[in-house]
This record gives structure tokens, C-alpha cells and sequence, in this order.
């Protein structure tokens, strides 16, 4: 019993503390399909091609990480490049090492990647402006916090492949909501104009 405590006492000396931020791998290592950037089908020649930097109308793209926390949404350090257009490894971006200050080690995080044209500063800007942009959907992420620490304790595993393209302007969406709307309605509408003079038709029979 003796030598079970002492070495559970030694164990605690030796052991690293751990971290009061949290530190996360924002590289894109993955050369498959699970964390790969595209373009959406309305770039045209572009589609399905792996993003690089320096294409679609001379636009140079970036990645930024961000936490999501409840309705809020923060920025996890700078933006990250695009690999450059002879890479090996389109679709992908070298993003090192990224802090979430005051957010102790092995919280459970839930993160979000957004990329957009580096011409403007943030990607509501480019949307905005009418030019491409693309997002992940929100995925997880825990510190492993093996021991000895492991390569890929802090790697964004949870990240998944996501396409870059144009969003409608908010004008557009009315209009062919509205569209949709009217096609619904219209078939409807003899059969209640139908229903009306068959009610006129009684009455006046009466």
C-alpha cells in the first residue's frame, strides 16, 4: 500500500500541469477528402477542383478558425494561406499552431473554419461583396492530452471537407421564394373561385 502511494506521488511531481489556454493544430494536413476545400458547382470550370490560392478571378483565398460559444462566434488567431497552386495538396492550408486564451487544456470546444477572398477583411465582407466564400459546419474538438504528449494531440480532426462558391444576394432568395409561392398558388385558385360561384349559385336559388 505503501509503495502505491509513493508512486502515485511521484507520478503527480512528474506529470505536467496542465495548460490554462488551449492550444489547437489549425494545419489541413489531410490529402483526402475529409478536410479538402473545393469550388461549388456556380464557379463554373472551377468545380470540384481543389482550392488554391491565386485562381477564380485572380482572388487569393484565406481560412480562419473560429470557437463557437453559445450565439457568439470568435476568431481563433490570424488567418491561415492556401497552399499555393503548385502544391501537391490542393484544397488544403498550412495554419500552425492556434491559442484559445483563458480556455483551460482538454475543454471540449465546438470550432467552425470559414474561407473567403483575402481582398476583404472578414467573410461577411466578402459575401457581401458578391464573392465566393465557403464554411464547415461546426465540428468538435478535445485536447487528448496524452502522456507523453503525441503529434497529433491537438490536430482538428473533427473538420470536414466543405466547397467555396457565390451566395445569392438576399434579394434573390425573396424573389424566387416568392416564385415558388406563386406556382403554388395559382393551381389552387379555380378551384376556389369554383367553390365561390357554386355557394353564389345556391344562395340565389334559394
Amino acid at each position: 500500500m505503501k509503495a502505491a502511494l509513493a508512486l502515485l506521488a511521484a507520478l503527480a511531481v512528474f506529470a505536467p500541469a496542465a495548460r490554462a489556454d488551449q492550444l489547437i493544430n489549425f494545419n489541413n494536413y489531410n490529402l483526402g477528402s475529409l478536410g479538402l476545400v473545393t469550388f461549388d458547382s456556380n464557379m463554373g470550370a472551377l468545380a470540384g477542383s481543389g482550392m488554391r490560392n491565386g485562381v477564380a478571378d485572380g482572388a487569393s483565398y484565406v481560412a480562419q478558425l473560429f470557437r463557437l460559444d453559445g450565439g457568439t462566434e470568435l476568431a481563433i488567431g490570424a488567418t491561415a494561406n492556401f497552399r499555393s497552386a503548385t502544391t501537391t495538396a490542393p484544397g488544403t492550408w498550412s495554419g500552425s499552431t492556434r491559442t484559445v486564451v483563458g480556455v483551460p487544456q482538454g475543454t471540449r470546444l465546438t470550432l467552425q473554419v470559414k474561407a473567403w477572398d483575402a481582398a476583404f477583411a472578414t467573410f461577411e465582407a466578402a459575401a457581401a461583396a458578391g464573392k465566393a466564400v465557403g464554411q464547415s459546419a461546426p465540428f468538435f474538438f478535445q485536447d487528448h492530452m496524452s502522456y507523453p504528449p503525441l503529434p497529433f494531440d491537438n490536430n482538428i480532426g473533427g473538420l470536414r471537407s466543405f466547397a467555396i462558391g457565390v451566395v445569392p444576394e438576399p434579394q434573390t432568395v425573396v424573389l424566387g421564394l416568392l416564385g415558388c409561392a406563386a406556382v403554388l398558388w395559382l393551381p389552387r385558385r379555380p378551384a376556389r373561385l369554383l367553390q365561390r360561384d357554386g355557394v353564389r349559385a345556391a344562395g340565389a336559388g334559394r
